[in-house]
């Protein structure tokens, strides 16, 4: 009797044992059948993460030009940009010492004066100009410690104001050529332009830059090389202009006889497809995705990348196959072990729970420690951190009682508004312009954060909320997106307090050499429409109407009374008992058909 109970015994266990195998085995087989078709979803998804990178990259690339090209424009403030010829080739090659893409740069002015500074066929200052009615073209030849080593002048037909990148370029937009073949060194490359012009709207400069593709192609190479892929970037001609082919010039795609993928896949994504797959030379199958991006108001390209299939499938199956495998000698073993440690997970679990409750409650201060040595936990505890550190970035660019009343509500933000009473108030440093022309990119970007921190301070400590930031201005309003007791006395009383905290900066930048900042302030007061304002991909928090107007106008009339805060009637009659105020005048603000009175504080 008692060995028919042990062969029952080792008969259950061993139908038991059965069992769970059979199950594992069909949910793993279930698993693997539905990996693999998953495959290739995940496939397009890494595809697309690579191309984003790419464009990211791609953007860079042409906005740090942009940048430099401003700057380079308004550092001239007369008609004639060889009167300050020094400072210009100086400017100009530090552009060429430090970015190996730029070919050259180059400024002309309405008189046909032009200047540039180019690195092909040799290392030169070229200058033309008109003397005794003649155009006379300069060269100095430089070496690369920029000695000069030899000159050389002759007669010039060369007119810089009939070139379409200074004739088409317009007021306060970038242009950016179609690429085309340089004369010179028969380099694939484009031009940008900016402009600059007068108080009377009239062009007096226009700065250029020659940038050749060849780096983007370098770097296009190095991407594909890591994921054994090939990229492609097509102009808005449908053209090739930078790719992994290694190849010189244009491809003309609709042309071209070469039958690689990468031409399958870009045909294809011009004709209409974004994802799919197309076969190579060797009739292997590539995935290849595609995406459309600008590089400025009327012009796009577009990025393709193609990837072999068996580069991430053969890996994945073998893998998959190797986890069946162990699995079902791993699965025995578990029963026992998931008891062992099932306490070591529930502390760390209870503890993700509490930190995730802390982070609804917007508690970013919280210490959220990634230390456990199970793998899901230990990314489960990274991933807070990482929500914590994208939560904490997000505040900074939305007011935080916003983001704290969506997280609470559970609502997405969608676009619309109300209308409210709100103290809106407007800054502006005067004589910006001027200042930042004595300073350097760097110091001008390193004194202006350092102001725009401090005034940002005051304001969010009086519970103000900073719309936006214009150039060297700062827009802010009280009583949004929280109601709060008094916005009219907390916005007269920040504008005070920045004004005082501005003089104890300016008395520090005074001892360290820096530039001052005097800043004028307008503060309004009425009914404003406060909300969600753009479309439904991209949106800001802001306020709009007539009451904003008059905040900016406020600010701007300090001006012409040598004020620093100007408040208006509306603010004067609700706060005048708290302040130390004084009429100014009665006038007509821009954009009003009635008069308004205007305070300042004394």
């Amino acid at each position: 009797m008692k060995n028919r109970l042990n062969l029952i015994s080792v008969r259950f266990s061993m139908v038991l044992i059965a069992m769970i195998v059979s199950f594992s085995v069909i949910i793993m087989s279930y698993n693997f059948h539905r990996s693999t078709q998953n495959i290739y979803s995940f496939l397009y998804k890494i595809t697309d993460s690579i191309t984003d990178n790419i464009i990211e990259k791609t953007n860079y690339y042409l906005n740090k030009t942009n940048t430099h090209i401003k700057v380079l424009a308004n550092n001239n403030e007369i008609n004639n940009i060889l009167y300050s010829k020094d400072k210009n080739v100086e400017i100009m090659k530090q552009y060429v010492s430090s970015e190996e893409h730029i070919a050259s740069v180059y400024l002309a002015d309405t008189a046909g004066n032009f200047l540039q500074l180019r690195r092909n066929p040799k290392l030169a200052v070229r200058s033309i100009e008109t003397i005794e009615d003649q155009r006379v073209e300069f060269f100095e030849y430089k070496d690369p410690d920029f000695t000069t080593f030899s000159y050389e002048s002759f007669t010039s037909k060369y007119n810089p104001t009939v070139r379409h990148w200074y004739k088409y370029v317009e007021k306060d937009k970038i242009r950016i050529s179609d690429p085309y073949i340089y004369a010179l060194d028969k380099k694939l490359g484009l031009t940008i332009s900016y402009p600059k012009y007068n108080k009377y709207n009239e062009k007096i400069l226009v700065a250029g830059i020659d940038i050749t593709l060849e780096s983007l192609s370098k770097f296009l190479q190095n991407e594909a090389k890591k994921i054994n892929a090939s990229v492609a970037l097509v102009d808005n001609s449908n053209r090739i202009i930078a790719s992994s082919l290694k190849n010189k010039g244009f491809i003309e795609i609709a042309k071209t006889q070469n039958q690689s993928e990468i031409i399958h896949a870009s045909k294809k994504y011009l004709e209409g497809s974004s994802s799919g797959k197309v076969l190579g030379l060797n009739e292997e199958s590539y995935a290849f995705v595609g995406k459309t991006f600008k590089i400025d108001n009327t012009k796009s390209w577009h990025i393709i990348l193609t990837i072999p299939e068996k580069t991430i499938i053969q890996d994945l199956e073998k893998t998959l196959f190797e986890t069946i495998l162990i699995s079902l000698v791993i699965i025995m073993i578990f029963i026992v072990i998931a008891i062992l440690i099932s306490k070591k997970l529930t502390k760390p679990i209870i503890q993700i729970s509490k930190d995730m409750e802390e982070l609804h409650h917007l508690n970013l201060d919280i210490d959220i420690k990634a230390d456990s040595n199970i793998v899901e936990i230990n990314q489960a505890q990274n991933s807070l951190v990482s929500l914590r550190s994208g939560i904490r970035s997000f505040t900074k660019y939305m007011p935080v009682d916003l983001v704290r009343i969506l997280i609470k509500t559970k609502q997405e933000a969608i676009i619309g508004g109300v209308e409210k009473d709100l103290a809106i108030m407007f800054t502006d440093i005067e004589s910006f312009t001027t200042i930042s022309e004595t300073m350097s990119p760097a110091q001008l970007t390193s004194q202006l954060s350092e102001y725009f921190n401090e005034m940002s301070n005051i304001i969010g400590q009086s519970q103000g909320t900073v719309d936006k930031y214009i150039g060297d201005a700062i827009m802010a309003f009280w009583g949004a997106p929280l109601q709060i007791d008094n916005p009219i006395e907390r916005a007269v009383t920040t504008a005070i307090l920045m004004q005082e905290k501005l003089s104890i900066m300016n008395g520090n930048w005074e001892k360290e050499g820096k530039a001052q900042f005097k800043t004028r302030i307008g503060v309004h007061y009425g009914q404003t429409l406060v909300g969600n304002i753009g479309g439904d991909e991209r949106m800001n928090y802001t306020i709009i109407g007539d009451c904003v107007n008059v905040a900016s106008r406020l600010e701007g009339i300090n001006k012409k009374y040598g004020t620093k805060i100007m408040v208006s009637e509306e603010v004067y009659t609700l706060v005048c008992e708290k302040f130390d105020m004084k009429f100014v005048d009665e006038i007509e603000l821009k954009g009003k058909t009635h008069k308004t009175k205007i305070y300042t504080l004394k």
